[in-house]
């Protein structure tokens, strides 16, 4: 994978789909919301200097060539090199939402409807996200980008395989959108991480699918090509969010609050010295997941979080986490266009870190137009079908009994 393969986002339910008596009275799980949030906007300030800045390591071995602001401004890009891994926090928040009307078995799981919800929400919005790359990748290259993807990229993309075979590879002007298989395929093997947990508890499961997720890495750096194209490495990391919302349903999240903060900010250090020293990509991952874990469970349990959930700002972030999805389907073809116009009209890429900050800003309104007019419909029909498929099934059932 390249630096921009492995910084994507994948889409989970939002908190809409939780019961209505457990959502606005703590602001608990509009903290789920405000992960998501930032967790997107994350990956966009990261990708956002593929096409649209010159770059640390230009400016840092040629600094005479530069002006003093952009030289002290490339330091404010530092910390955009770690933000590529909240897509880690996004399996993890996937995990806590589709798991949580289901946990301590307070809901049955009717595999039909299920699926019409988890496909329609995922596919809709991504064969639209597909067309408008198609489009955005032509105009780019008319510009001053690299060609569009090929026609059997397409089509693997398409049918979601393009994470597989001899010509595994994604679209050029919207790398991110590996992911989307790998959280199909996610969504795919929860019925039996949740028959697991309901037939033998949640630490055999979660023992479980670790043996499963840790024999793929091994293969995976012994030069396996299976691992690496699917779900399995990131299977534990969605389960330990699937196994937060176990606890969390359960009144289990009660860990002292001074150890917790301590706990995540020691996670955090980890984590970026992980990232600077290590070089398996998963171990890196599976670090930070720590960390992510850690934030998801202060904001489920601190009410000092949830008050500052409550106000202006706070609420303001719920926004940006309605609109994660979208977002994270169209951003980089988005930055490319950008861009691809920037070095046509200017010559270079900009040294200004300000230009890649304005067009990840840029992407926000976008997105929102792409979420009302696609992912929200979609919802609304990945709803209805899958109530409808539940009420079926429901019949079905009642006249077996009969």
């Amino acid at each position: 994978m390249t630096l921009s393969d492995h910084a994507t986002i994948t889409e989970p339910e939002n908190t809409a789909s939780l019961p209505n008596s457990d959502r606005p009275e703590s602001n608990r799980f509009a903290w789920v919301d405000i992960l998501r949030g930032l967790s997107a906007f994350g990956v966009v300030l990261f990708h956002c200097r593929v096409d649209l800045y010159a770059g640390w390591n230009e400016i840092r071995s040629h600094p005479e060539a530069y002006s003093a602001a952009d030289r002290l401004g490339s330091y404010l890009s530092l910390p955009m090199a770690f933000m590529g891994s909240g897509v880690m926090l996004f399996f993890v928040l996937s995990g806590f939402c589709v798991h949580y009307p289901y946990a301590q078995a307070r809901k049955k799981f009717l595999a039909g409807g299920y699926a019409a919800r988890r496909l329609l929400r995922i596919y809709l919005p991504y064969f639209a996200a597909i067309i408008l790359t198609i489009l955005l990748e032509t105009l780019a290259w008319r510009l001053s980008g690299p060609e569009p993807s090929s026609l059997s990229t397409i089509w693997r993309s398409l049918l979601m395989v393009q994470n597989y075979g001899p010509e595994a590879g994604q679209m050029a002007g919207n790398p991110s959108l590996w992911s989307l298989p790998v959280e199909i395929e996610l969504y795919a093997a929860y019925p039996l991480f949740l028959w697991i947990m309901r037939r033998f508890g949640i630490k055999w499961s979660l023992a479980f699918v670790g043996v499963v997720s840790g024999l793929s890495c091994l293969a995976m750096n012994r030069g396996g090509t299976f691992p690496d194209g699917g779900f399995l490495p990131y299977w534990i990391i969605w389960c330990t969010g699937a196994a937060v919302a176990e606890c969390a349903v359960a009144a289990k999240l009660r860990l002292p609050s001074l150890w917790l903060w301590v706990g995540t900010v020691s996670c955090l250090a980890a984590s970026i010295a992980t990232t600077l020293l290590a070089d398996h990509l998963m171990l890196k991952q599976y670090v930070w997941t720590s960390f992510y874990l850690g934030l998801l469970v202060l904001g489920l349990r601190s009410s000092k979080i949830q008050e500052w959930v409550a106000c202006k700002p706070g609420r303001w972030l719920v926004g940006l986490g309605a609109i994660t999805y979208s977002l994270y389907l169209i951003h980089f073809p988005l930055l490319r266009v950008m861009g691809a116009a920037w070095v046509k009209y200017a010559g270079d890429k900009p040294s200004n870190i300000a230009v890649p900050v304005l067009g990840a800003l840029l992407c926000l309104p976008l997105a929102y137009m792409f979420f009302r007019l696609v992912e929200k419909p979609s919802h609304e029909w990945a709803r209805r079908l899958g109530e409808y498929m539940d009420s079926r099934r429901a019949i079905s059932t009642t006249e077996e009994g009969a």
